[in-house]
């Protein structure tokens, strides 16, 4: 996993925090509970297109090398 998240740090963080909202939705189906979706409205949609777009742009610059995967 370490090497994942060093070679692509989002995509680990976006499918941790999917796996987490998924493990509630079957907590919440499991104890017969209504399930809950996260609203995605337009503010976290563009917060997230920023953060993306942000990293995509700092994992390229000399202070970001650090998140770019190494050379093949």
């Amino acid at each position: 996993m370490l090497t994942a998240a060093h070679d692509n740090l989002v995509v680990v963080l976006l499918v941790l925090g999917l796996a987490v909202l998924w493990a509630g939705w079957v907590v919440r189906a499991v104890r017969g509970r209504p399930g809950w979706r996260p609203r995605w409205t337009a503010r976290r949609a563009g917060a997230l297109v920023v953060v993306l777009l942000l990293f995509a742009v700092l994992r390229n610059l000399p202070i970001g090398a650090g998140l770019a995967p190494p050379g093949v």
